[in-house]
């Protein structure tokens, strides 16, 4: 019984697939969809190519670059990448400078550098004040991905996140 149903699920599929190949081609995807899926499970260059690819459709795309500049931390924190990186990273994050994500990001950057470098890096107030302005889902993907748990941009993320689980 089991052998027959694994024989139509078979059937089916090469059907399907046979009538995609005939349709000429495949339903698309918006490349940057794909990219935040992929981001979502932490395959961190594959979005980065998606993300990319979009940004050849969409060069002006602010969000596009704001996820591309994610991706190419690749879930490590800023101190942990070489200087050509993290300029590709801030390239991309000038290009997204409108969101304050973005500006918020690139704060945390700059901190993770100077703690590395024993400077003091109190990041100015209205750039904390940014942290505010970003959604929840923004926070929590800067978060997610940039694991800098000692600068003072990603303890005023995750008090920002516990103040919203609070309400």
């Amino acid at each position: 019984m089991n052998d027959n149903r694994f024989e139509r699920i078979e059937a089916t599929t090469v059907q399907v697939a046979q009538t995609i190949n005939n349709a000429g081609s495949a339903p698309t995807v918006d490349p940057a969809v794909a990219g935040l899926a992929l981001l979502e499970t932490d395959q961190y260059a594959l979005a980065a190519r998606r993300f990319e690819e979009a940004l050849g459709m969409r060069p002006a795309d602010a969000r596009v670059h704001f996820w591309r500049a994610v991706a190419l931390l690749q879930g490590r924190r800023p101190r942990r990448h070489s200087g050509e990186t993290l300029d590709r990273v801030t390239a991309h994050l000038r290009a997204a400078r409108e969101l304050p994500e973005a500006r918020v990001l690139h704060a945390l950057i700059i901190e993770d550098h100077q703690q590395m470098r024993r400077r003091s890096a109190t990041p100015p107030a209205d750039v904390l004040e940014l942290v505010l302005r970003i959604t929840s889902e923004s926070a929590e993907l800067i978060r997610r991905h940039v694991p800098a748990r000692e600068t003072r941009m990603w303890s005023a993320l995750e008090s920002r996140q516990d103040e919203r689980r609070a309400r």
